[in-house]
């Protein structure tokens, strides 16, 4: 979109399903016109989109599963499941194709150029070393610097000293991963608690490699003040989809994600088999399930995933 809109383009704001609404309310004061407003790669709901009809212009591009429920005259949705990423349906209604092969890529965990792995390990890097409005920034000046200087840029000095400093902080968080794999009902299932904020797809690939056999099931747990947020992803043809809808989350039939309180962080571990007597198919640690529990419970309240693939995005104007 900034390739092609450029300078036209006045605010950017990331955001998540939970916070749309509060943040497109947000966008209003701060932008410095209402004429229009983009909202991409997310997922909305019926207060969301009645915020965004605020604008006069509305153009909602999607590719996770879900459908408006109310359609406003201002606001148009292009809504496509069977794409890889937003990008590529942005890229199609804007016809400018620069970027949607990385994006695809990197949307779907299926990195396969160099400048892909480059680009996601930055995006990571920059949600890891900053907080906050000043993230953002940096996220905004990402973007734009790649719109205007080509994907060449993340090969800059700074981009690359952000790059290599994450790195070495995740190899070093993903030494000690605690990985165990059980079985229940016939299916393979790993619940995995990152003792330290690391994205999903190097969690991902550490259970890759860890594994010998696909897993059915796999929920990443990351704790925080107000429960979790736990991404679900498989590497078989199981529908994780229906496992964060039941959590009030949403995504793709393979990898999704929800925000589970507190409350009901038992009832989850309970799904997943966790909290009962199963027995364990394949341990790659020697703890119990009920040390494992414990475990989990002592982690800092203050760990939460820093948005990899699975983040969602908001851009507005």
């Amino acid at each position: 979109m900034l390739k092609a809109c450029g300078s036209e383009v006045s605010l950017i704001k990331f955001s998540t399903h939970n916070r749309l609404f509060r943040d497109i309310l947000r966008t209003l004061l701060r932008a410095s016109t209402s004429d229009e407003l983009f909202v991409l790669d997310i997922s909305g709901n019926r207060d969301a989109i009645r915020a965004a009809s605020l604008y006069s212009r509305v153009l909602w591009i999607d590719h996770h599963v879900w459908s408006p429920e109310l359609q406003p005259d201002n606001v148009e949705f292009l809504i496509d499941s069977t794409q890889r990423s937003a990008t590529s349906i942005v890229s199609r209604y804007l016809s400018v194709f620069d970027f949607s092969s990385l994006a695809d890529e990197i949307d779907v965990n299926e990195v396969r150029s160099e400048e892909g792995e480059k680009l996601r390990r930055l995006i990571a890097g920059i949600r890891f070393k900053f907080r906050g409005n000043f993230m953002e920034r940096k996220l905004s000046q990402l973007s734009r610097d790649i719109a205007n200087e080509g994907i060449e840029v993340i090969e800059r000095d700074d981009y690359r000293g952000i790059r290599e400093e994450f790195e070495r902080y995740a190899v070093k968080s993903l030494e000690n991963l605690t990985v165990r794999v059980l079985e229940k009902e016939g299916k393979r299932i790993s619940v995995v608690f990152p003792e330290n904020p690391v994205p999903t797809f190097m969690v991902l690939e550490e259970l890759k490699r860890k594994s010998e056999e696909p897993i059915d099931i796999i929920a990443i747990v990351y704790l925080n003040k107000n429960g979790a947020r736990v991404e679900f992803r498989t590497q078989t043809e199981e529908n994780v989809l229906e496992i964060a809808k039941k959590f009030g989350g949403g995504g793709h039939l393979k990898a999704s994600g929800a925000n589970v309180s507190s409350e009901r962080m038992e009832e989850l571990l309970r799904d997943l088999g966790i909290l009962t007597e199963s027995s364990f198919e394949r341990s790659y640690c020697e703890e119990s399930p009920e040390e494992s529990e414990k475990r989990s419970k002592s982690i800092s309240e203050n760990y939460s995933e820093p948005h990899a693939h699975e983040s969602e995005r908001e851009k507005t104007d």
